[in-house]
């Protein structure tokens, strides 16, 4: 810049000098002369703009990929999917809110007795354990201790165990009560540590527990099994001589298995009441109670898909077993509603059959596909509940029905065959959410 105003003024001074000696100088020479340096000056600022310009563009890069750089490893720390949920921005669970967690929910790990380990996967430990009452208000509250769960994360440094665990714990307390899903009862949080506490299920897993009556006397079959004989209509029915809920837990039969199956589904659509996928629904992950109703739990991997129909995840390494996952969300990473009910439709295999996976030693979608027109009717499933079953394992998912037609399809199977066990499920299930609603005097504040 200022050698364009030296030369502007070296301008004027030749113009002054031309019109006071116009013997000696030619004025044609000088104004040639003039123009020259004009451009010699326009071109030296333009140098010096396009200059600034690059440095300016050059800084912005570094700031641009120190940033991203920045960004990528919290996403590292926050995401275990690396993924953008396809839903409304104030529908995401903000995994970082967790030390804003209610006060009312915390209790220290001082309160809690671990007796022993039941469950062990390779990012969590399910322990059992008694807890101490927050604020007891007399000698009796002092001594009473309360049988819970107690979920922690194998290793407290890693990300994705950290992101997993604080997930699952934002999940359950936004999670409506309902007697057919896990109880929160509250949580500890110490240094790096997350442990969740739920309620305590005495039957423990619901795959370890049926699976115990696989050829046990302990097991009744009070289905009648009849011979289908030139496409006739099928035409199994139910004992009717005893058609009474035991609560032993040493005992099972086939008006249990109806009763979970209502359950399992009864619990489900409450989760997708509430706007969550489950993404990883098994027998393993459900819980069986002293008075046989059932728990859904394990929630690491649920997920709020807000006001759109489906939750989708850019991930294609999610750790869940291809014998639980529906063909779309291995296709596009989408999960629905219908996605939890092909697995639904696993429980329903492995509970029918008391344990035995349909897909089992299967790691290809093509053939769990293949593999269910070829599977036979496990031995203690009505053949109205198979064919219901297939139903949900429609390669289509919009032809799968939703969780509110699944229970009103028990409902009307119990109705049909004259099982009237609902009333008795009912009852129990009321029981169930008298205890939930108790939960909260065991964190209370006063």
């Amino acid at each position: 810049m200022d050698s364009l105003l030296f030369i502007l003024l070296l301008c004027v001074e030749l113009s002054n000098c031309a019109s006071g000696e116009n013997n000696n100088f030619d004025f044609e020479k000088q104004w040639k002369l003039i123009a020259v340096l004009l451009s010699v000056g326009i071109l030296i600022m333009l140098v010096v703009v396009v200059f600034l310009l690059c440095m300016i563009l050059m800084l912005n890069s570094q700031h641009t990929s120190s940033a991203r750089s920045s960004r990528s490893k919290q996403k590292t720390e926050t995401d275990v999917e690396s993924a953008t949920p396809m839903l409304p921005v104030e529908t995401v669970l903000d995994i970082e809110d967790v030390t804003g967690v209610n006060p009312i929910y915390k209790t220290k790990s001082s309160n809690l007795e671990i007796s022993r380990t039941i469950q062990t996967t390779s990012c969590h430990t399910i322990q059992r354990g008694k807890m101490k009452m927050w604020q007891p208000r007399n000698e009796e509250d002092r001594a009473r201790r309360l049988r819970v769960f107690v979920k922690k994360m194998i290793d407290p440094n890693d990300p994705v165990q950290q992101t997993m665990i604080k997930q699952e714990l934002l999940t359950m307390i936004r999670l409506d009560k309902n007697p057919n899903i896990l109880a929160f009862v509250g949580n500890v949080m110490e240094g790096d540590q997350i442990s969740i506490i739920s309620e305590y299920c005495e039957g423990g897993s619901l795959l370890q527990f049926v699976k115990q009556f696989r050829g046990s006397r302990d097991f009744t079959d009070q289905l009648i099994h009849a011979r289908v004989e030139n496409n006739e209509q099928n035409t199994d029915s139910y004992n009717w001589n005893n058609q009474v809920l035991d609560s032993n837990l040493k005992v099972f039969c086939t008006f249990d298995l109806l009763s979970i199956s209502y359950q399992i589904c009864s619990g489900m659509k409450c989760l997708s009441g509430n706007s969550f996928v489950h993404r990883q629904l098994s027998l393993r992950n459900i819980f069986i109670t002293a008075n046989k109703t059932i728990r859904i739990g394990n929630f690491s991997l649920a997920r709020p898909h807000g006001n759109n129909a489906y939750y989708r995840i850019n991930n294609v390494n999610l750790k869940i077993p291809i014998s639980h996952r529906a063909p779309e969300t291995l296709e596009d990473s989408r999960f629905v509603e219908q996605s939890d009910v092909w697995s639904f439709a696993v429980c329903l295999y492995e509970l029918y059959s008391l344990g035995e996976s349909p897909f089992d030693g299967l790691n290809d979608m093509k053939k769990c596909l293949e593999r269910v027109g070829e599977l036979q009717k496990p031995e203690y499933c009505h053949q109205e509940i198979y064919d219901f079953m297939l139903t949900c394992w429609n390669a289509d998912q919009f032809k799968r029905p939703v969780f509110s037609k699944c229970v009103d399809f028990f409902e009307e199977h119990m109705k049909r065959f004259n099982v009237h066990i609902l009333e008795q499920i009912h009852i129990k299930l009321e029981e169930a959410s008298r205890g939930q609603a108790e939960l909260v005097n065991w964190t209370r504040r006063q």
